[in-house]
């Protein structure tokens, strides 16, 4: 069994496209297993380390799955959403989401959740925060930024 939060520390995914192609069944269940503790000086309070491995890694685990698990597609896709929101997310944070690769990634980003995001409202059991944040980019990079930015004012210790 092999639990998505552990997939990253396969080495930034570099072997999991043996592992699902090994794979003769894959089920996805969206319940948080568990929750992480966020301290002070903690890599998860570092925010200049894009994890672009993981996001090119991901984009090469949605390939696979559309040729080998096409039923589980929808699940595959709403990984890479939240990888590519996690790195917008990120550029926000940094304050670099102003330059030209910054608006054209929120662009890309916003074209695949608008493509996609009924296929996975349909069959992932989002949360409602997650749905709404999946909405909002889909409707708009800037209304996202600035409910993000808001978000992140209010409650700087629940959010990234």
């Amino acid at each position: 069994m092999l639990f998505f939060e552990e997939m990253y520390f396969l080495g930034y995914w570099k072997n999991i496209k043996e592992v699902f192609a090994a794979s003769k069944r894959t089920t996805f269940d969206s319940v948080p297993l568990y929750h992480y503790r966020i301290t002070e000086g903690s890599l998860s309070r570092t925010y200049t380390n894009y994890n672009w491995a993981g996001y090119e890694a991901t984009k090469q685990m949605v390939e696979l799955v559309r040729r080998r698990f096409p039923e589980q597609l929808p699940f595959a896709l709403y990984g890479l959403m939240r990888s590519m929101i996690s790195l917008y997310d990120q550029a926000l944070v940094t304050r670099s989401s102003k330059e030209q690769q910054w608006r054209r990634f929120a662009k890309d980003t916003q074209a695949f959740v608008r493509r996609n995001i009924g296929l996975v409202a349909e069959s992932v059991d989002l949360p409602r925060g997650r749905s709404m944040q999946l909405k909002l980019m889909a409707v708009s990079p800037v209304l996202y930024s600035v409910s993000f930015l808001i978000y992140k004012r209010i409650h700087p210790e629940r959010s990234k």
